[in-house]
């Protein structure tokens, strides 16, 4: 039986437009503290693989915020890889209490009724 042979893939609803060049975060991750995890280059490999499904942005009566949906795959299982990678590359994972900035996570208020808009939407 070979090690690490079970890959996943996780669909990640991120702030702000994540743009199609934003393919691969290869940064180490420092993960010895016990509740926090960040990138350092003393930490140890990490590589996280983006691929963006579509972009949505919110009423201007909202804020016109945008917000990506994104399917990410992880070659490393470093601890809060998705969120630490994300937040790095100025992508923060949308209400994630942990890792996101206050400011990103009450702007998300509402956001499931307009993401589940826009993929009724699609469907059509």
């Amino acid at each position: 039986m070979h090690t690490y042979s079970i890959e996943r893939e996780y669909a990640v609803l991120l702030h702000h437009f994540v743009p199609d060049s934003l393919r691969d975060i290869n940064a180490p991750i420092q993960d010895f503290l016990p509740n926090r995890s960040f990138v350092d280059v003393a930490g140890r490999p990490a590589e996280t693989h983006v691929k963006a499904v579509f972009h949505v942005r919110r009423p201007r009566h909202w804020g016109g915020q945008g917000f990506s949906l994104v399917c990410i795959a992880i070659h490393t299982g470093r601890r809060h890889q998705i969120r630490v990678h994300t937040q790095w590359e100025g992508h923060p994972t949308v209400t994630d209490e942990k890792y996101s900035h206050r400011k990103v996570r009450v702007s998300a208020f509402g956001l499931e009724q307009d993401v589940s808009k826009l993929l009724r939407e699609c469907r059509r």
